[in-house]
């Protein structure tokens, strides 16, 4: 398993690891999962928190999709909140929504998830990561997905 498959199965890792109780309603479990989630990037080098804020720019880059906004609905800025709130529901659910973009749940929005580690980053480091992936996460960047 190289490198990449390592830092990929990192970003699931934590979602798991949310308490049983913030799981029970979506937003508590956006709203609360923050300290969790901290704790256990506590410890982490800069290289680590910007290779999964990579990982996490790719994952919201993958559903910025017409078909998925077409279902969650929102503004440029609730469609990113809404691919959020896709990844911050964990692997499972994120896969079920790009195999299937009915499973995405309208105007559901985790606007904390978008730029989770990039904040973490910059409450450590003092300054934003600086990816060098030319990868945007902001909604419509991923021409192909909005491709008619």
């Amino acid at each position: 398993m190289g490198l990449r498959s390592v830092r990929r199965g990192r970003l699931w890792w934590f979602a798991p690891r949310i308490p049983r109780r913030i799981r029970q309603s979506w937003q508590a479990r956006c709203r609360d999962s923050w300290d969790v989630l901290a704790g256990h990037c506590r410890g982490l080098p800069g290289a680590e928190l910007t290779s999964l804020d990579r990982v996490l720019e790719r994952k919201l880059w993958e559903i910025d999709r017409a078909d998925v906004h077409a279902v969650t609905g929102g503004s440029d800025d609730g469609f990113l909140y809404s691919r959020g709130f896709t990844v911050a529901m964990g692997r499972e659910f994120y896969g079920s929504v790009m195999d299937t973009p009915q499973m995405a749940v309208p105007w559901a929005e985790c606007e904390e998830m978008c730029y989770f580690f990039a904040q973490l980053y910059r409450e450590w480091f003092g300054d934003f990561p600086d990816t060098g992936s030319g990868i945007s996460r902001e909604s419509g960047s991923n021409l192909v997905g909005w491709a008619r």
